[in-house]
């Protein structure tokens, strides 16, 4: 499983053509948790699908800086209890080729810090020197424009609506066009927390479309600052 899941964050282009990836509980121990999927979230997830597409539209995707992929369909059998139920579950993810233009590439952030080859070179490292970046100063620079593509996007749509979307490396890809970073790409939406007050602040009918959201805004801002 281990070798299996190296070789998954190792892919850097997409080929599927398929409209949507599906997510499926694997019921597997793979870290410290159960790898399983619950009902809630099958439910919930489509809900924060809807709640954050209406967000980034009227913020102009902050810029064109942050997008999301839309899981718009959840999956679980009924009238089961819930610790079966939760080995039955899906959820539907639309495929990231339909948000990328022609010659980009969607890299998982988790990627960049692997080797390269044929090169030997970390692939972040990799990317700068394609964008024809050489000196430290062109480092710097590279660098600022990602952690200003991070901070645009990730922060101000915390700071704007309380909403933290666990933009962790697995759960986030980076699109790459010629080596030049131009925007992320958040998946995974279960993680997604989200503080009540400061959503119901920029629009409640928003805020009524979650089934719990949270009331600790030092629960949601702590979630943000380690992922």
């Amino acid at each position: 499983f281990r070798k299996l899941q190296k070789r998954r964050h190792k892919m850097l282009r997409w080929t599927s053509r398929t409209d949507y990836v599906s997510e499926f509980s694997i019921a597997i121990q793979a870290t410290s948790d159960m790898r399983t999927l619950t009902k809630a979230s099958t439910e919930n997830t489509p809900k924060m699908t809807y709640v954050l597409e209406e967000v980034l539209k009227k913020e102009n995707y902050f810029s064109q800086k942050l997008f999301i992929l839309p899981e718009y369909y959840g999956l679980n059998l009924k009238d089961i209890p819930e610790d079966k139920s939760k080995h039955f579950t899906a959820i539907f993810r639309e495929n990231i080729n339909k948000y990328l233009f022609k010659g980009e590439d969607a890299v998982t952030v988790a990627c960049l810090f692997e080797d390269f080859y044929p090169k030997k070179i970390n692939l972040f490292i990799g990317f700068l020197q394609d964008a024809g970046f050489f000196t430290k100063q062109d480092a710097l620079n590279y660098f600022k424009k990602y952690v200003d593509l991070v901070l645009n996007g990730y922060l101000d749509l915390y700071l704007l609506y309380g909403i933290d979307l666990e933009g962790h490396q697995q759960n986030t890809l980076a699109i790459f066009e010629k080596g030049q970073i131009k925007r992320f790409i958040a998946r995974d939406l279960d993680g997604t927390r989200v503080f009540a007050n400061t959503l119901k602040s920029q629009n409640d009918k928003l805020s009524n479309h979650l089934t719990e959201p949270f009331r600790d805004k030092i629960h949601v801002r702590n979630l943000l600052l380690h992922t």
